[in-house]
């Protein structure tokens, strides 16, 4: 019975629901491709990429609430093929290439009080086409080029200092990406110099300190790219051979069931494209398209899931030690006064606390909860921002 609820509670935040549809949405204003894409405080930063004439220096950023693009301070370093991601209030680029360098070591911040992007400590590898995914508030950067490294290293924007780390199992370059979720990073995809395309999935585990093989993906895929949503890996396009054939192809990664399953397709196929996502929506943009220009077109998705209940934010929320017992820290880009609601395996809400954050970190006891799976939800003071995670008593 306990293993039929916690399938159905998955379910009920993983499930698609037939009848949905791609839309289209406003072009980027440049045309690009080797791009990434991380959402921060309701928007959508697109930065660098790559022309026919070279890389860029551009960052432009969506609004999906008015479906419309803003051009905030370029990089310093033009790059494309970077890794990408958003910590405690601002945007980091790491790495990447370009025609002047080539592969860079390079890092810089964004803030977006200041509108100033800062260069920070180099990585200590140069490379591109890796990938990177955040947890509790460092960033992890995996594999990508020269060669096929499984290279991971740790940047820990405090300390504006870096750290290495566990090397993945299988090194490529050019992944459908990493991703967070809870205290797992999940890699997948990729390709290597000798021609050789992946749908291998590994899975790096916090509690154990070691990768482990998960799902292969439902095909190789390398160039394409992911966001997550409701605690499920949303994976879209990419390409095998020589960026020919590129694909429409949309999986879906529940990593609870270890599963990829297959979406409905998007309305342009595409490669070096980019993702994110916010809410229930997930946006795609930009590329390099099956006939071998440079994309400028964007759509989403509106992602259906059972219960209604889905993350309403990408910023990361991060609970340790977890499973847990006891107290647990639950860290992210939140502040002020937070409010906790603990909702059960059936849906029903369990019980709710109103806490203070400090750094945003809040320490929140949850002895009192039986054992057994919970979904937390936390919105801050003001509603800004909203979280959401799976928990583990035991």
């Amino acid at each position: 019975m306990k293993n039929l609820l916690l399938a159905l509670f998955f379910l009920s935040f993983a499930g698609q629901s037939t009848g949905q549809t791609w839309m289209p949405i406003a072009d980027m204003p440049t045309p690009r491709h080797g791009i990434e894409a991380i959402t921060l405080d309701d928007f959508i930063y697109v930065p660098g990429g790559s022309t026919s004439n070279g890389q860029l220096k551009v960052v432009e950023v969506y609004s999906p609430q008015t479906n419309s693009w803003k051009t905030a301070s370029p990089l310093n370093i033009e790059r494309c093929d970077y890794a990408l991601a958003a910590v405690n209030g601002k945007v980091y680029i790491i790495g990447g290439y370009n025609n002047t360098s080539n592969r860079l070591n390079s890092v810089e911040e964004y803030d977006p009080a200041t509108n100033v992007w800062t260069l920070k400590a180099p990585m200590p590898t140069t490379r591109s086409e890796m990938s990177c995914a955040v947890v509790n508030g460092k960033i992890y950067v995996i594999g990508g080029g020269p060669g096929d490294l499984a290279v991971v290293e740790v940047y820990d924007p405090v300390t504006d200092s870096w750290s290495n780390f566990i090397s993945c199992s299988l090194g490529r370059q050019q992944s459908g990406g990493a991703k967070a979720i809870g205290n797992k990073i999940y890699f997948y995809g990729g390709k290597n110099n000798s021609g050789n395309f992946y749908s291998y999935t590994e899975m790096f585990d916090f509690a154990t300190l070691m990768w482990t093989q998960k799902a292969n993906m439902p095909a190789e895929r390398f160039a394409g790219a992911s966001a997550v949503i409701a605690g499920d890996i949303h994976f879209v396009g990419g390409a095998t051979g020589d960026y020919t054939p590129n694909y429409n192809n949309y999986y879906i990664y529940n990593p609870v069931a270890n599963t990829w399953s297959t979406g409905v397709p998007m309305l342009y196929k595409r490669s070096r494209n980019a993702a994110a996502s916010l809410g229930k929506e997930l946006f795609v943009f930009g590329g390099w398209s099956e006939n071998n220009t440079v994309m400028a077109s964007s759509e989403k998705l509106t992602v259906q899931t059972g219960s209604g209940i889905y993350t309403p934010n990408i910023n990361s929320l991060n609970l340790y030690p977890n499973p847990g017992h006891g107290q647990i820290t639950i860290e992210g880009n939140f502040a002020g006064k937070i409010n906790i609601v603990v909702i059960n395996t059936l849906g029903q809400k369990v019980t709710a606390k109103n806490l203070t954050a400090q750094q945003g970190k809040v320490v929140a006891d949850f002895s009192d909860l039986a054992d057994g799976l919970y979904h937390i939800q936390l919105t801050d003071d003001h509603a800004k921002h909203k979280f959401s995670a799976t928990y583990m008593k035991h």
